[in-house]
C-alpha cells in the first residue's frame, strides 16, 4: 500500500478513493477494459488492524473516511 501510494505520488497524483457505488460501476468498467500489458493500479482502500464481522466496517479509505458498501 504505502509504495503504490508513494509510486502515485512520484507521479505527481494519489490512489484513488471511490465514494459511491456508481464510482465503483465506473472503475470496475474500467478495470474490465484494460489489459494485463497495462500494467497496475492500486485504490486508496485499506484493512484495519483489528477484526470486526461486519467486512465492510473494517475498511477506510486513505482520508479514513469508512467504506460505505
Amino acid at each position: 500500500f504505502e509504495a503504490a501510494r508513494q509510486t502515485c505520488k512520484e507521479d505527481d497524483g494519489e490512489l484513488l478513493s471511490i465514494e459511491t457505488e456508481n464510482e465503483q460501476r465506473l472503475v470496475e468498467r474500467f478495470v474490465q477494459e484494460l489489459r494485463a500489458s497495462d500494467g497496475d493500479f492500486w485504490i486508496g482502500l485499506r484493512r484495519g488492524s483489528q477484526y470486526n464481522a461486519d467486512c465492510s466496517s473494517q475498511y477506510n479509505w486513505l482520508d479514513n473516511s469508512q467504506a460505505t458498501f
